[in-house]
C-alpha cells in the first residue's frame, strides 16, 4: 500500500468517527429541550411555583443521568462535574425556595449547555 492510500483511509476513518459521534449526540440530545426546561424552571421560580420548579429540576437531573454518557466522549471531567453540580444547585435552590440561587445556576447551566453543543467547545 502506498502512503497516500493509508493517509486517505485514516482520514476517512477520522471523518466517519466524527460524523458518528455528532449523529449520535444529536439523536440523543435535543439541544433546545434543556434550554426550554431551564427557562421553565426560571419562570416557575419567579412566579413562586416552587413545587413545579422542584419537580422539573428533578426530571432534568434524571434525564441528564440517562444521557450523560455521550458527553464523556468529548469533554473533560471538569465540565461534566460542573454541569452535575449546577443541576444539584438548581434542585437544592428549588427545595429551599431560593430565587437567587435558582436564577444564577440556571443561567450558568444554559451557558454550559451552549458550550456542550458547539462543534469545538471552549475550555
Amino acid at each position: 500500500m502506498k502512503n497516500r492510500t493509508i493517509d486517505l483511509t485514516l482520514l476517512f476513518i477520522v471523518c466517519l468517527l466524527l460524523a458518528g459521534y455528532f449523529w449520535t449526540k444529536n439523536l440523543i440530545w435535543d439541544s433546545d429541550a434543556y434550554f426550554h426546561d431551564f427557562d421553565r424552571v426560571e419562570d416557575y421560580a419567579r412566579n413562586g411555583d416552587w413545587g413545579s420548579a422542584l419537580s422539573l429540576s428533578k426530571e432534568m437531573k434524571a434525564k441528564w443521568h440517562q444521557d450523560n454518557f455521550i458527553i464523556l466522549v468529548n469533554y473533560s471531567e471538569a465540565e461534566f462535574s460542573l454541569f452535575e453540580e449546577t443541576l444539584n444547585h438548581i434542585v437544592a435552590g428549588s427545595e429551599a425556595e431560593d430565587l437567587a440561587e435558582v436564577l444564577s445556576y440556571t443561567q450558568n447551566a444554559q451557558d454550559l449547555w451552549r458550550n456542550f453543543n458547539r462543534f469545538v467547545p471552549e475550555p
